[in-house]
């Protein structure tokens, strides 16, 4: 019964941030506690230009912090030497549903919609690590994207945890 309040009860925290303007190097983060079965994010946004956008889960720790940051790799599920030049991405223990709709004539259209079991490290900067979820190419226009935690990840529970969402680099 505990768990079920728990659930129900992160179900319903929803979080709504709005974004004015996109322009080509505009990003969006919001926090997204996913610790919890059930913890949700949503996001609305403007999209000015056509491109693709990455959303991913942002795992911050202390810039300069060498321990903090190895402590986010290891939750973030990041590349560890298993033995002599093998290496293995076992991914977050995590289950995250995304769904992304364009708002339009008073109503969404759904875009896309996935869940991603064992995100794994996409991009990681001086202070945060990115695990890129989905990337989508959007039109102009207004949208709306939901993050929900599928399963329990109590070793999340206190990590600072956001959803991201900014323009997908594929390189040259």
């Amino acid at each position: 019964m505990n768990q079920l309040f728990h659930a129900c009860a992160f179900s319903a925290i929803l979080m709504t941030v709005g974004c004015t303007a996109w322009s080509s190097d505009s990003s969006l983060t919001v926090p997204f506690p996913i610790g919890k079965i059930g913890a949700t994010v949503t996001a609305k946004f403007l999209v000015r230009e056509r491109q693709t956008y990455a959303f991913s889960i942002r795992y911050e720790y202390k810039e300069n912090d060498q321990v903090d940051r190895a402590r986010v790799w290891n939750l973030a599920g990041g590349s560890i030497q298993e033995s002599h030049g093998k290496w293995v991405e076992p991914g977050a223990p995590l289950k995250i549903q995304l769904n992304v709709s364009q708002q339009v004539d008073g109503g969404e259209r759904l875009v896309t919609e996935k869940i991603v079991e064992r995100p794994r490290l996409s991009s990681w900067g001086a202070a945060n690590l990115d695990a890129e979820l989905i990337a989508v190419t959007l039109a102009p226009g207004n949208y709306v994207v939901t993050a929900v935690s599928l399963d329990e990840a109590p070793s999340f529970i206190g990590a600072r945890t956001s959803l991201f969402i900014g323009r997908a680099y594929r390189g040259k």
